[in-house]
């Protein structure tokens, strides 16, 4: 066993001389060396009493060689075991505190408490929640029944537009990251075949066709239901000649320039919210899903807006507890009759234009020009623009059912 353990063990005293002198000092080290008794870290400092550390166990046979050396000492610091176990016993209420603590905790690490998703966007928190809930995977579970293959493998089998699952599970915590980029219409349908058409007017600026037969080149001017990629692949002879006839699922990089037409108008008299300054607050805590309320008052204020925060505690970070502190704000406001002033108008549209901007570059839409104005009377601002974009074209059209029974008609093929 290493000394530092066998130290606490049997707990340590730090001894300090009060009285004697150097001769009788050292007459009490040789009586304790002659007896066994281990001395441990004999500290001499200038202007400073000798001091000693001595095991607990020893401690009571120092007494004798203390009386026969003439010396006296005191106990600077008691440490170890022994001690530790004597606080307990005499504050009972603390050791069974901390002993029901700690099997709480233990019990508490056996169940889940957190599930959290990453990477998802197409698909909310609340959606993916519900559907973990119907396959029976909900905080509060035991962890050995979080079966985390099976979770991946049901939700790709339910969203088809999720590529790409992994569920992670760590204390006490259930992380799914995800991936989504595939297109879920296409994904639908791949079990029969179809075509890729046109969705909206464009310019074809670039086509790489994987599968099926490409209609249309750089340059084309197609129409909303065009066909861009036929699944129709036909099988011809050396003489160009249709012998057969494949049906497959077109598959192409199709990108086309595209153009939006943006308009919106905003009214120049509004109702502008204005806080009283009155507000409630109340508070709960949450567990084992089940919440309870503080100082809950129902705001009696004709027109409030409600802020809840919630906050689950844990102890690292992933051992999340089934205990949520959450507090809740009210706040009155009333709405007075405004008018904004052009500035305020003009700032208001370039800032839901440029939303509108944003959300078509999230979806991989590259804007290459954009004309707009803004234009104003008493009671409105009109805004009006053209964006030419560069985009990413090509929607699922499946080949008639009918077309695909229709017998292939074989011409007689005469070889010269």
């Amino acid at each position: 066993m290493l000394p530092v353990q066998e130290g606490f063990v049997k707990g340590k005293l730090i001894l300090e001389f009060t009285q004697g002198t150097d001769k009788a000092i050292l007459r009490f080290f040789t009586i304790a060396a002659n007896k066994n008794i281990v001395l441990q870290k004999i500290e001499h400092k200038k202007d400073k009493p000798i001091r000693f550390q001595v095991y607990v166990s020893d401690f009571h046979e120092l007494r004798e060689i203390k009386r026969k050396s003439g010396v006296r000492y005191r106990i600077v610091k008691k440490s170890g075991l022994p001690f530790y176990l004597k606080f307990l016993r005499q504050h009972k209420g603390i050791a069974c505190g901390a002993l029901s603590f700690c099997i709480l905790l233990y019990l508490l690490s056996r169940f889940l408490w957190n599930i959290s998703f990453e990477g998802n966007s197409l698909h909310t928190q609340e959606e993916l929640r519900l559907f973990l809930s119907e396959i029976k995977i909900s905080e509060g579970i035991w962890l050995r029944d979080v079966p985390c293959e099976e979770i991946e493998r049901s939700i790709r089998n339910e969203y088809f537009d999720i590529t790409w699952v992994s569920a992670e599970l760590t204390g006490t915590k259930l992380t799914i990251h995800i991936k989504e980029n595939y297109d879920k219409e296409i994904a639908s349908k791949e079990s029969q075949p179809y075509s890729l058409i046109a969705e909206k007017d464009a310019v074809i600026t670039s086509i790489v066709t994987r599968s099926g037969t490409p209609v249309v080149k750089a340059g084309d001017i197609v129409k909303v239901g065009d066909i861009l990629v036929s699944g129709i692949v036909p099988t011809k002879n050396e003489f160009d000649e249709e012998l057969a006839v494949h049906y497959v699922n077109a598959d192409a990089d199709i990108f086309a320039q595209t153009t939006y037409t943006y308009e919106d108008r905003i009214p120049m008299k509004y109702q502008k919210k204005v806080y009283t300054g009155k507000e409630t607050k109340s508070f709960s805590v949450s567990f084992l899903q089940q919440k309870y309320s503080f100082f809950k008052r129902r705001p009696k204020y004709e027109q409030y807006e409600q802020e809840e925060n919630i906050t689950q505690l844990k102890i690292a970070e992933s051992f999340y507890l089934p205990l949520c502190i959450g507090t809740s704000e009210y706040r009155e406001y009333e709405y007075i009759d405004s008018v904004y002033s052009k500035e305020e108008a003009r700032n208001i549209a370039e800032l839901k234009y440029n939303e509108f901007l944003s959300g078509l570059e999230q979806k991989g839409v590259q804007i290459i020009e954009k004309n707009g104005t803004i234009q104003f009377d008493d009671s409105w601002c009109y805004v009006n623009a053209a964006i030419i974009s560069i985009e990413k074209i090509g929607k699922v059209l499946p080949i008639d059912e009918e077309q695909q029974t229709q017998p292939i008609q074989e011409e007689n093929v005469t070889t010269q």
